[in-house]
Protein backbone atom coordinates (compact mmCIF):
# COMPACT_ATOMS: atom_id res chain seq x y z
CA UNK A 1 0.00 0.00 0.00
CA UNK A 2 2.75 2.45 0.89
CA UNK A 3 4.89 1.43 -2.07
CA UNK A 4 3.46 4.19 -4.20
CA UNK A 5 5.51 7.08 -5.58
CA UNK A 6 2.37 9.18 -6.10
CA UNK A 7 1.57 9.12 -2.37
CA UNK A 8 5.14 10.15 -1.59
CA UNK A 9 4.92 13.02 -4.07
CA UNK A 10 1.56 14.04 -2.62
CA UNK A 11 3.08 14.14 0.86
CA UNK A 12 5.86 16.41 -0.41
CA UNK A 13 3.18 18.61 -2.02
CA UNK A 14 1.39 18.94 1.36
CA UNK A 15 4.63 20.01 3.01
CA UNK A 16 5.31 22.62 0.31
CA UNK A 17 1.71 23.89 0.36
CA UNK A 18 1.82 24.15 4.16
CA UNK A 19 5.07 26.09 3.97
CA UNK A 20 3.64 28.48 1.39
CA UNK A 21 0.53 29.07 3.53
CA UNK A 22 2.64 29.76 6.59
CA UNK A 23 4.93 32.17 4.72
CA UNK A 24 1.96 34.02 3.22
CA UNK A 25 0.34 34.31 6.64
CA UNK A 26 3.56 35.57 8.28
CA UNK A 27 3.88 38.22 5.54
CA UNK A 28 0.21 39.23 6.16
CA UNK A 29 -0.74 38.51 2.55
CA UNK A 30 -3.49 36.20 3.79
CA UNK A 31 -5.28 35.93 7.16
CA UNK A 32 -2.57 34.75 9.52
CA UNK A 33 -4.69 33.14 12.22
CA UNK A 34 -6.44 30.55 10.11
CA UNK A 35 -3.96 29.78 7.35
CA UNK A 36 -0.87 29.57 9.55
CA UNK A 37 -2.55 26.80 11.55
CA UNK A 38 -3.68 25.08 8.35
CA UNK A 39 -0.15 25.35 6.97
CA UNK A 40 1.32 23.87 10.13
CA UNK A 41 -1.15 21.01 9.99
CA UNK A 42 -0.31 20.30 6.35
CA UNK A 43 3.41 20.31 7.12
CA UNK A 44 2.89 17.91 10.04
CA UNK A 45 0.71 15.52 8.03
CA UNK A 46 3.08 15.57 5.06
CA UNK A 47 6.12 14.99 7.26
CA UNK A 48 4.46 12.07 9.07
CA UNK A 49 3.47 10.47 5.77
CA UNK A 50 7.00 10.89 4.38
CA UNK A 51 8.38 9.34 7.58
CA UNK A 52 5.97 6.38 7.31
CA UNK A 53 6.73 5.86 3.63
CA UNK A 54 10.49 6.02 4.23
CA UNK A 55 10.24 3.56 7.12
CA UNK A 56 8.14 1.23 4.96
CA UNK A 57 10.73 1.34 2.17
CA UNK A 58 13.78 0.76 4.38
CA UNK A 59 12.54 -1.62 7.12
CA UNK A 60 11.58 -5.08 5.82
CA UNK A 61 10.09 -6.16 9.16
CA UNK A 62 7.87 -3.07 9.33
CA UNK A 63 6.86 -3.59 5.67
CA UNK A 64 5.79 -7.17 6.40
CA UNK A 65 3.84 -6.08 9.48
CA UNK A 66 2.00 -3.35 7.53
CA UNK A 67 1.25 -5.67 4.61
CA UNK A 68 -0.21 -8.28 6.97
CA UNK A 69 -2.33 -5.65 8.74
CA UNK A 70 -3.63 -4.28 5.45
CA UNK A 71 -4.57 -7.73 4.16
CA UNK A 72 -6.14 -8.93 7.44
CA UNK A 73 -9.90 -9.51 7.11
CA UNK A 74 -10.52 -8.65 10.76
CA UNK A 75 -8.93 -5.21 10.34
CA UNK A 76 -11.00 -4.59 7.22
CA UNK A 77 -14.16 -5.53 9.12
CA UNK A 78 -13.28 -3.25 12.05
CA UNK A 79 -12.54 -0.41 9.65
CA UNK A 80 -15.87 -0.81 7.87
CA UNK A 81 -17.67 -1.04 11.21
CA UNK A 82 -16.07 2.16 12.47
CA UNK A 83 -17.02 3.95 9.23
CA UNK A 84 -20.61 2.81 9.62
CA UNK A 85 -20.76 4.01 13.24
CA UNK A 86 -19.29 7.34 12.14
CA UNK A 87 -21.96 7.67 9.49
CA UNK A 88 -24.72 6.78 11.94
CA UNK A 89 -23.40 9.31 14.45
CA UNK A 90 -23.22 12.05 11.79
CA UNK A 91 -26.80 11.38 10.70
CA UNK A 92 -28.11 11.39 14.27
CA UNK A 93 -26.18 14.57 15.15
CA UNK A 94 -27.53 16.34 12.04
CA UNK A 95 -31.10 15.29 12.88
CA UNK A 96 -30.85 16.35 16.53
CA UNK A 97 -29.12 19.59 15.56
CA UNK A 98 -31.88 20.32 13.08
CA UNK A 99 -34.52 19.84 15.78
CA UNK A 100 -32.64 22.06 18.22
CA UNK A 101 -32.18 24.76 15.55
CA UNK A 102 -35.92 24.55 14.79
CA UNK A 103 -36.80 25.00 18.47
CA UNK A 104 -34.38 27.94 18.76
CA UNK A 105 -35.81 29.53 15.57
CA UNK A 106 -32.46 29.36 13.75
CA UNK A 107 -33.97 28.98 10.28
CA UNK A 108 -30.76 29.03 8.23
CA UNK A 109 -29.00 26.51 10.47
CA UNK A 110 -32.14 24.36 10.54
CA UNK A 111 -32.31 24.36 6.74
CA UNK A 112 -28.62 23.48 6.45
CA UNK A 113 -28.81 20.61 8.95
CA UNK A 114 -32.08 19.30 7.51
CA UNK A 115 -30.62 19.24 4.00
CA UNK A 116 -27.46 17.57 5.31
CA UNK A 117 -29.54 14.95 7.11
CA UNK A 118 -31.67 14.31 4.01
CA UNK A 119 -28.65 14.14 1.71
CA UNK A 120 -26.89 11.65 3.99
CA UNK A 121 -30.00 9.48 4.14
CA UNK A 122 -30.29 9.50 0.33
CA UNK A 123 -26.63 8.50 0.01
CA UNK A 124 -27.12 5.76 2.60
CA UNK A 125 -30.08 4.23 0.76
CA UNK A 126 -28.35 4.43 -2.62
CA UNK A 127 -25.23 2.74 -1.26
CA UNK A 128 -27.38 0.14 0.53
CA UNK A 129 -29.15 -0.80 -2.70
CA UNK A 130 -25.88 -0.90 -4.62
CA UNK A 131 -24.31 -3.13 -1.94
CA UNK A 132 -27.24 -5.56 -1.86
CA UNK A 133 -27.72 -5.72 -5.63
CA UNK A 134 -27.22 -9.21 -7.00
CA UNK A 135 -24.76 -9.50 -9.85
Amino acid sequence: MYNNKFRFALSIFWIVLGGVLMILSVLDIIDGTMFSGLGGGLIAVGALQVFRWTKYEKDAEYREKVDVEIGDERNKYISMLSWSYTGYAAIIIAAIGSLIAFILKQDELNRYLSCTFGFMMIIRYITYFIATRKN
